[in-house]
């Protein structure tokens, strides 16, 4: 849910579908700029936002689905999982099993961007990342994604709630399984590839590497 207590101004101007729309302050559209905030947070540049446009320099379009794919959930930030989880795998696996030695009664994850998660357990906190290095862009290729887009077809989604408290925690459906929308994760994919070809960032760890 949107915020209550917040100063609405930036909330209303990312409520805009195209610059040329009006602001226009009603709670409905409080909370319209509040989602699109949450995915320009998440994402960076989700694939309901169009900067490509000669005439606009952005064009809103499909957010509600990008939202649907990412709430009450939870997942590692995509952005982190992209460029960061991904590129040290073995580490990451090691730290995950460590979490049950270090922290056995997990039962509440504080995100960064959505509502604090009650209910869960240390399991669903160890999934969460396992899910998501398993879910790689980068191992699977654009090749997927590009199917996806081209058939229009997202991937489902999901009732497991899943994360931990750190501030790389983002909420947001699992990436176990494919249910995050990869055609949301395309700027971060490209993004990754292109560090990745100018030697920014090194290429990803493979297990026993």
């Amino acid at each position: 849910s949107a915020p209550t207590h917040f100063p609405f101004e930036g909330l209303l101007f990312h409520a805009r579908n195209v610059e040329g729309d009006p602001i226009v302050n009603t709670p409905a559209k409080i909370l319209e700029g509040w989602i699109k905030t949450a995915l320009l947070a998440v994402y960076i540049r989700p694939s309901c936002l169009d900067i490509s446009d000669k005439e606009e320099s952005f064009i809103w379009s499909g957010w509600e689905a990008s939202f649907e794919a990412l709430k009450e959930r939870l997942i590692p930030t995509p952005f982190i999982r992209q460029l960061v989880l991904r590129r040290f795998e073995a580490d990451i696996e090691e730290w995950v099993a460590k979490i049950g030695e270090m922290c056995p009664g997990i039962n509440r994850v504080i995100p960064c961007h959505f509502e604090v998660a009650e209910g869960i357990d240390t399991k669903a906190v160890q999934d969460a990342y396992l899910s998501a290095l398993r879910d790689a862009c980068g191992r699977e290729g654009e090749e997927t994604i590009h199917q996806e887009r081209s058939s229009g077809s997202s991937s489902s989604s999901s009732n497991s709630s899943s994360s931990s408290s750190s501030s790389s925690i983002t909420a947001g459906s699992s990436f176990g399984g494919g249910l995050t929308r990869r055609r949301d994760m395309q700027f971060l994919i490209d993004v990754d590839t292109k560090f990745e070809e100018l030697g920014i960032v090194p290429p990803p760890q493979k297990n026993g590497s």
